[in-house]
């Protein structure tokens, strides 16, 4: 993330199963990243998965000469809580649209949010591919894409008018 965003501020980093071979590794921590949303007078808009903002798509080439390999079949789960600044709420509380092909893997998000002030954004990608011929090339590039545009999928916040 430093990468992305050099201005991003991490606090209580904790990491769990770090040693395991066995057990998920789970990274918790709070992040303050000073100007990562689009402000303006009466809204709040940004986007809830930190880790896709201003991500490239991974698939750039027209065409490909030699088969796709990936080292290994893998999942993520990010669970993201965001703290409103007082006096807003979720005004466009939509998710991206899921991806599920089979032999390929499956993609999910959802939003919650609470009267709190809190939006919960919680993403799971799973991709079981481990090689492909160059002829499925082009689906590969197309599926990569979607997952790109859904994780930059942002998030509207009004103010609350107060009587």
């Amino acid at each position: 993330l430093k990468g992305l965003m050099p201005q991003a501020r991490f606090k209580n980093l904790i990491f769990k199963n770090r040693g395991s071979h066995t057990l998920p590794l789970t990274v918790t921590y709070g992040l303050e990243v000073p100007g990562y949303a689009d402000v303006t007078s009466k809204r709040i808009y940004f986007q809830p998965y930190v880790f896709g903002k201003g991500a490239q798509d991974v698939f750039v080439s027209e065409t490909r000469s030699s088969p796709l390999l990936f080292n290994y079949p893998y999942s993520t789960e990010d669970d993201i809580t965001i703290q409103l600044p007082d006096g807003f709420e979720l005004e466009e509380g939509s998710a991206p649209q899921p991806i599920g092909i089979p032999g390929f893997g499956e993609y999910t998000a959802r939003v919650k949010a609470t009267k709190s002030g809190k939006v919960f954004y919680e993403r799971k990608f799973r991709q079981d591919l481990h090689s492909l011929p160059v002829k499925a090339y082009d689906a590969v590039k197309e599926i990569f894409y979607q997952l790109n545009v859904r994780d930059q999928h942002a998030l509207g916040f009004k103010r609350v008018e107060t009587e």
